[in-house]
C-alpha cells in the first residue's frame, strides 16, 4: 500500500466523519424546526418533511460506508470459525469476492437510476437525481473501503483462482435453478452466503439483485428504486434519532442517576442489586429505545458493581444482558418503529400494548434474579433512607421526565413519532449540558457518532429487506406461505406456535431489525387472513427478537455484557437460559390471553 493511497483513504475517512455530522446536525434543525412551527401554529411547508427524508437517505449511505470501515456491517461468523484454516481462508475470499461484486452492482445501478431520475421532486422541485446519488456514491465508498481490505487481506494464490472459478460455477448453476424455481435459488442463495460470512444486508441485497437479474438484466434497474422507495418514509427517520438520544443521554449522566435511584427503591431486598439493574433498565429503555444503548449504559455501572458486591460474574453478566434486552419491549423501542413501518400500523398503538408484556417479562426477570440470589446467597443492600432516596430521585427527575415527554407527545398526538425523536434529542442534549453539566463538544461529537454508525448498520439492512421481500412478493411467495400452512392447520394457536419456532430459529442468525423487515412482509398475509392483529403479532415478534439478543451466535447484548465484564460467553450463555426460558414462557401466556396486548389501547384509545 503506497503512502498516497493511505492518505485518500484517510482524507475520504475524515470527510465522511464531518459530513455525517453535517447531516445529522441538519436534520435534527430541520424536524426540530418543524416541531416549534406546529407549536407556534404556522404551516409546516412539505418541503420539511421531504427535505428531511433526502437527507436521511444520504444519512445511510454514507454512514454505512463509514461503517464499513470502522467496525464492519453485520455478519455471521460462527460456521466460518468452525472450519480447518485453509479452508476457511478460501471460504472468507469467496466471502470477499460476493461483497465485491454487490458493491460494483450498487454503485453502478445507483448511477444509472440517478442519470435518468431527472423529474423534480414534489415539494422542493429538485431533480431527483440528488437523493439518488446517495446510492451510487454511498456504494463507490464501500467500494473503495473494500478493495483497500482485499488488498491488505487476500494474497491470490492456487487455491483463489480455484475458488474464483468456483463461484462462477455457482452462479451459473444458480441461474438454472432459478429459471425452474426461484424459491429454491433465493433459499439456498440465502443460506450459503450467510453460512460463508457475507454480511446480512449484502446477503438480502446480492439475492435481490440476483433474483431480478434471472429475468433480465434490465429488470435489475428495480433494485436502486426500491432499495431507495424504502428509506424514503419519514417514520424512519426517528430510529437514527432515538439512537441519538440513548447515546446522548448515556454521555450526559442520566444512566448513572437512573441506577441510584433504582438502587435506592429496590435495593434493600436480597439480590437487590440485580433487581435495581432490571429496574434501571426499564427507566432507560423507555428513554433510549435500543437494547444495545441499554446494555452499554446501564451494564458499564451495574456489572462491576455486582461483582464487587460478592456477585458471580457470569450471573451478573447474563442478568445485565437480559436487562439490557428489555430495551426492545418498552417504548420507544427503535425495533417497534420499524415494525410499525413494516407492518402499517399506529407506533402510538404499538407502543401502548407493549406496556403490560414488557413489565410482564421485566417482572419474570426480577423473580429469576431474586430467586437466584437466595440460593447462592447474593447480599442485600443498605436501605436507603427517606431523604436519600428523595436526593437520588430528584438526580434522576429529568431523566424521568423524559419518557413522559416523548411518550406523552406520541400517544396524545402532539407530535408524530420522528418529532418525539427529535424532542428526546434535543432535551438529552439540553440535560447533559445545562442540567447535569457532564456533556462536552468530544463526547457529544462521539455519541453523535456512534449513532450515526449504529443507525447505519439496522436501516441498510433494512432498506434490503425490503427491497428483498418486494422480490418475494412479486413472485406470490407471501401467498404460497399461506397456502402451504393453512394446509397444514387453519388453527390461529398452532400457527402462532410454528412462527414462533421459524423466528426463534432466524433469530439464532439475525438480529431483530433483519428478522423484522424480512419475516413480517411474507407472514403478515397469512396472519390478517386469519385475523390475528397485527399490533399483538409485533408484539410477539418484539419478544422473540429479544431471546436472539440473549443467544449466540448474534446475541448483541450477551456480547456487550460479556465485554464489559471480561467473563467467558460460553459461562454467561449457560447463566442466561433462565431468562430465555422467561421470554419464552411470556410469548405462551400472551399467545393464550391476546387481551393482555389490546387492554390498554382498548382503554385509553378505544377502537381507533
Amino acid at each position: 500500500m503506497t503512502k498516497a493511497w493511505a492518505i485518500l483513504l484517510a482524507g475520504v475517512t475524515g470527510a465522511l466523519h464531518v459530513l455525517t455530522a453535517i447531516i445529522g446536525i441538519a436534520v435534527v434543525i430541520l424536524i426540530f424546526g418543524q416541531v416549534v412551527l406546529r407549536f407556534a401554529g404556522a404551516q409546516v411547508p412539505p418541503a420539511f418533511e421531504e427535505l428531511g427524508d433526502f437527507l436521511f437517505i444520504w444519512w445511510v449511505f454514507l454512514g454505512a460506508a463509514m461503517t464499513l470501515r470502522e467496525v464492519g456491517h453485520p455478519r455471521i461468523t460462527v460456521f466460518c470459525e468452525m472450519m480447518p484454516a485453509p479452508f476457511r481462508v478460501q471460504v472468507e475470499f469467496a466471502a470477499e469476492l460476493v461483497t465485491l461484486g454487490y458493491f460494483i452492482a450498487l454503485a453502478t445501478l445507483g448511477f444509472q437510476i440517478a442519470s435518468v431520475a431527472t423529474e423534480p421532486s414534489l415539494s422542493l422541485n429538485v431533480p431527483m437525481t440528488y437523493p439518488y446519488l446517495a446510492l451510487s456514491i454511498g456504494g463507490a465508498l464501500m467500494l473503495l473501503f473494500h478493495l483497500d481490505e482485499m488488498f491488505r487481506r487476500v494474497r491470490i494464490s492456487a487455491g483463489s483462482l480455484l475458488t474464483i472459478a468456483m463461484l462462477v460455477a455457482l452462479a451459473c448453476g444458480g441461474y438454472w435453478l432459478a429459471q425452474f424455481n426461484i424459491y429454491a435459488f433465493v433459499a439456498i442463495a440465502a443460506v450459503v452466503m450467510f453460512f460463508v460470512g457475507v454480511p446480512v444486508a449484502i446477503v438480502l441485497g446480492t439475492v435481490t439483485i440476483a433474483a431480478l437479474a434471472t429475468g433480465s438484466l434490465v429488470a435489475m434497474i428495480n433494485y436502486p428504486i426500491r432499495l431507495f422507495d424504502g428509506l424514503n418514509n419519514f417514520v424512519l427517520l426517528s430510529i437514527p434519532l432515538f439512537m441519538l438520544a440513548g447515546t446522548l443521554m448515556s454521555y450526559g449522566g442520566i444512566s448513572r442517576r437512573l441506577v441510584d435511584f433504582a438502587n435506592g427503591l429496590v435495593g434493600w431486598m436480597r439480590g437487590g442489586l440485580g433487581i435495581a439493574d432490571i429496574v434501571a433498565s426499564v427507566f432507560f429503555a423507555d428513554v433510549s429505545g435500543s437494547a444495545v444503548s441499554d446494555t452499554a449504559a446501564i451494564g458499564s455501572i451495574m456489572i462491576p458493581g455486582m461483582v464487587q458486591r460478592g456477585y458471580d460474574r457470569g450471573f451478573a453478566t447474563a442478568l445485565q444482558s437480559a436487562a439490557g434486552s428489555l430495551g426492545m419491549l418498552f417504548p420507544p423501542s427503535i425495533t417497534m418503529i420499524l415494525y410499525a413501518w413494516v407492518a402499517n400500523v399506529s407506533v402510538a398503538r404499538l407502543f401502548l400494548s407493549s406496556f403490560i408484556p414488557g413489565l410482564m417479562v421485566a417482572g419474570s426477570f426480577a423473580i429469576v434474579a431474586y430467586a437466584t440470589a437466595r440460593r447462592r446467597k447474593f447480599p442485600r443492600e443498605p436501605v436507603a433512607g427517606i431523604r436519600l432516596l428523595l436526593c437520588q430521585a430528584a438526580g434522576a427527575c429529568p431523566a424521568l421526565i423524559a419518557p413522559v415527554i416523548i411518550l406523552g407527545g406520541i400517544l396524545s398526538g402532539i407530535f408524530t413519532a420522528t418529532e418525539a425523536g427529535v424532542v428526546a434529542a434535543v432535551y438529552a442534549l439540553l440535560v447533559g449540558l445545562l442540567g447535569y453539566r457532564e456533556l462536552t463538544a468530544k463526547t457529544i461529537f462521539k455519541a453523535w457518532h456512534e449513532a450515526t454508525i449504529s443507525m447505519s448498520r439496522v436501516i441498510f439492512i433494512a432498506g434490503n429487506a425490503i427491497a428483498f421481500s418486494w422480490v418475494l412478493i412479486i413472485n406470490q411467495g407471501p401467498q404460497k406461505i399461506t397456502d402451504l400452512l393453512t394446509g397444514t392447520t387453519e388453527n390461529v394457536v398452532v400457527i402462532l406456535i410454528l412462527l414462533n419456532i421459524i423466528m426463534v430459529v432466524l433469530h439464532v442468525f439475525l438480529e431483530g431489525a433483519s428478522t423484522v423487515v424480512a419475516i413480517v412482509p411474507v407472514f403478515l398475509p397469512l396472519l390478517i387472513q386469519l385475523h390475528v392483529d397485527p399490533v399483538f403479532f409485533g408484539i410477539i415478534v418484539m419478544l422473540n427478537s429479544a431471546t436472539g439478543l440473549l443467544m449466540p451466535p448474534v446475541g448483541l447484548c450477551l456480547y456487550i455484557s460479556a465485554s464489559i465484564s471480561g467473563e467467558k460467553l460460553e459461562v454467561v450463555a449457560r447463566e442466561v437460559l433462565p431468562f430465555v426460558a422467561a421470554l419464552f414462557f411470556n410469548i405462551a401466556i400472551l399467545i393464550a390471553f391476546p387481551g393482555l396486548v389490546s387492554f390498554l389501547p382498548g382503554l385509553l384509545m378505544g377502537t381507533r
